[in-house]
């Protein structure tokens, strides 16, 4: 799996990972990703200790595989993470990577869980 990003200010980063693949319907298509290469750091194996995001299955609005009960996100207590971060993803905690969240025009941020983020 390869994964482009860029920002509002033309950066760029990459991040590879070997290996990768989802499970059955069954197992909540759980995210499998293997070595990471690349200049955009290791996000699904988290920014901090406890929200590796490898091996979670995919989360959605009527299906949660995210592992909150609560989820502390700053000082606020998140039920599910779809609801805060735009839609369904393989979130561990919520997690250090967002990718199917609302993408807002440079300047234009609605609020601190509507954008798409790659946090390391």
């Amino acid at each position: 799996m390869r994964v482009d990003l860029w920002d509002h200010g033309d950066a760029t980063a990459v991040a590879e990972y070997r290996n990768f693949r989802l499970g059955s319907a069954k197992a909540a298509f759980k995210l499998h990703v293997g070595k990471y290469r690349g200049d955009a750091g290791d996000a699904i194996r988290g920014a901090y200790s406890g929200i590796d995001q490898n091996g979670f299955g995919f989360s959605s609005v009527d299906c949660r595989s995210d592992g909150c009960s609560p989820c502390i996100i700053g000082d606020i207590d998140q039920i599910d993470c779809t609801s805060s971060d735009g839609g369904g993803w393989w979130f561990s905690r919520c997690g250090s990577v967002g990718l199917n969240g609302d993408w807002h025009p440079s300047g234009e941020h609605v609020d601190w869980a509507s954008d798409l983020y790659w946090q390391t």
